[in-house]
């Protein structure tokens, strides 16, 4: 078996540091909406793509929770 280098970019997953916590934060709320439903992520900092302020709403059945999404922690 041969191996070689990879010379090739991989758009899909080559982002740079500052793209890459709010690519994070879209996918822990695209992970937790298959298996718990509708997931609304409220991302605060558009412009600058920071998740320290970011949270997601989490409703089930009649409950409703916001979890900071860089801690994990709920509001």
């Amino acid at each position: 078996m041969q191996s070689h280098g990879h010379d090739h970019t991989h758009p899909h997953c080559d982002v740079d540091d500052t793209d890459w916590e709010a690519i994070r934060a879209r996918k822990i709320a695209e992970f937790l909406e298959a298996h718990f439903g509708e997931i609304e992520l409220i991302m605060l900092d558009e412009e600058t793509k920071s998740v320290s302020q970011a949270y997601l709403i989490l409703r089930l059945d009649s409950s409703e929770a916001q979890i900071h999404i860089a801690t994990m922690v709920r509001l």
